[in-house]
Formats: structure tokens, C-alpha cells, sequence
């Protein structure tokens, strides 16, 4: 049997924890997180026009740019958060 783990995450870090909790609650016995990134998902795909929407569902990545991070993002990363609803996450939590 795997023992229990406290998962514990910062920012989008903190967004992943959660899901993991989320997603395997008999391997978590407690979360810290530390500003969770609720809501980034939904910002970012929000931002994006429906060409682009379209274009990066398909591969093509975007990229993120801001004071802290220059990356590119592909969509594999929203298809738990969309399909489940990041926000029930958040109101779970």
C-alpha cells in the first residue's frame, strides 16, 4: 500500500496540487497551498480569440508572457481543469 501523502504547492504549483488531491483522495491526507492559481485556466483561454482558440485545441501552443514566465503552453494542460470544471475545484476546497 502506498502511504499518505501532504501535497503542497505555490501558485499554478498550488492548482496542481489540488488536482491531485482531486483526483487520488486516498493518497492525500492534506493540502497546504499557497495562492492557488484558481482561475488561470480560465483567464488564459478567455484571452485568446476564436481563431486562436481553435488553431492551439488543435497543437499549435501559445505563449505565455508576463513579469515572471516567457513560455509556450499547449492545451493538454486544460483538458482535466475544462472537462471537470476548475471553478467546482475551487468551491470543493
Amino acid at each position: 500500500a502506498c502511504p499518505r501523502k501532504v501535497v503542497i504547492g505555490s501558485s499554478f504549483g498550488a492548482l496542481v496540487a489540488a488536482w491531485t488531491a482531486r483526483l487520488h483522495p486516498r493518497l492525500v491526507d492534506a493540502l497546504l497551498l499557497v495562492a492557488p492559481a484558481f482561475g488561470f485556466l480560465e483567464r488564459i483561454v478567455g484571452r485568446l480569440e476564436p481563431e486562436q482558440r481553435e488553431r492551439w485545441r488543435a497543437g499549435e501552443a501559445i505563449r505565455i508572457r508576463n513579469q515572471w514566465i516567457d513560455r509556450p503552453l499547449d492545451s493538454a494542460i486544460l483538458d482535466d481543469p475544462l472537462a471537470q470544471g476548475e471553478e467546482r475545484l475551487s468551491e470543493e476546497l
